[in-house]
């Protein structure tokens, strides 16, 4: 008779297959509860401020953001998957620089929901055919605490820009997250002297004075939410003074502006397939470009998130 896959064996073979699909670097973290936690205390700090804006989404299910098993019934391990985005691995990006109009650097391919769950999958099929464990598959779009678990999981840490950082393979990263039955290993968790240190250029970077203080940030300040999650205003009529290079899709000074940036990876060539496009997009691109054609063009892209009028507004903002 076959002797059971231990413990061990299993976490290396998901590490392997991770490697082979492509993440930056994966970790591995014990199922507990988040209640209690500093990441409770500023998630519970950014809601009694009215810092969510109008993401009432974020309250919602706030029992099981802070705890993984009320996802997973049994789940005893948070596996946490770090997916490279970044088109360029130098310190100081110049990424963006179109004439006039930038877009974030993540809105630059296909979507990366549905790109990093399709290779989440394939682990989670992975734990069940060698252990028969249960498990969910999540990235940003349900009720999970991302960053925090990616601390856990020995990833990296929290930046003063309240982004996960790792020392291994920089900040532009999406995270993945798999909650299974399956009892794994725990990473090593960092040291807490790695970090961000007396380094402040993400909050110096901030425009709008969202980031106002280390890891704290009124999103409903952030370009970011501005240009993507605010809801369309009667259309506003263009100023006289008018900025050389605006943001009209997400924001990434904050996070062009870490030092960590050097050790960022080359992206996957999925959350690329528009950045020749978008990098040089003009005002009269966005301008003559029909809903018909947006909708071709940008499909499985994230801009569908805020849609053509969103942002030919955003461009007179």
């Amino acid at each position: 008779m076959t002797p059971a896959i231990s413990k061990e064996q299993l976490k290396e073979r998901i590490q392997l297959l991770a490697e082979e699909l492509g993440f930056a670097d994966v970790g591995f973290a014990r199922v507990h509860s988040l209640t209690d936690s500093l990441e409770e205390s500023r998630f519970l700090e950014a809601e009694r401020l009215g810092h969510f804006g109008r993401m009432e989404y974020l309250s919602r299910n706030f029992d099981k953001r802070m705890d993984p098993s009320l996802l997973v019934e049994g789940a005893k391990s948070v596996i946490v998957f770090l997916a490279p985005f970044s088109s360029k691995t130098e310190r100081a990006e110049k990424n963006n620089v179109a004439p006039g109009l930038k877009i974030s650097q993540f809105a630059y391919g296909t979507d990366y929901h549905s790109v990093i769950k399709n290779k989440l999958y394939i682990v989670a099929q992975l734990l069940k055919n060698e252990v028969g464990a249960a498990s969910r598959v999540f990235t940003d779009s349900a009720p999970v605490m991302e960053r925090a678990w990616g601390v856990r999981a020995g990833l990296g840490f929290i930046g003063k820009n309240n982004f996960l950082i790792s020392p291994k393979v920089g900040i532009k990263n999406f995270i993945g997250i798999i909650i299974t039955t399956a009892e794994l290993p725990q990473s090593e968790i960092l040291s807490p002297s790695i970090g961000c240190g007396n380094c402040t250029r993400c909050l110096d970077a901030c425009s709008q004075k969202a980031l106002y203080a280390p890891n704290k940030i009124d999103a409903s300040k952030c370009l970011s939410y501005k240009t993507i999650e605010e809801p369309l205003t009667e259309e506003p009529v263009r100023e006289k003074s008018v900025e050389t290079e605006k943001w009209i899709f997400g924001c990434d000074d904050c996070t062009n502006a870490c030092p960590w940036n050097k050790f960022n990876l080359p992206g996957w060539e999925e959350f690329n397939v528009n950045r020749k496009l978008l990098e040089n997009s003009t005002e009269e691109y966005w301008n003559n470009l029909s809903e018909e054609e947006f909708n071709t063009l940008f499909k499985d892209s994230p801009l569908k998130r805020a849609g053509l009028k969103k942002i030919k507004q955003n461009i007179l903002r």
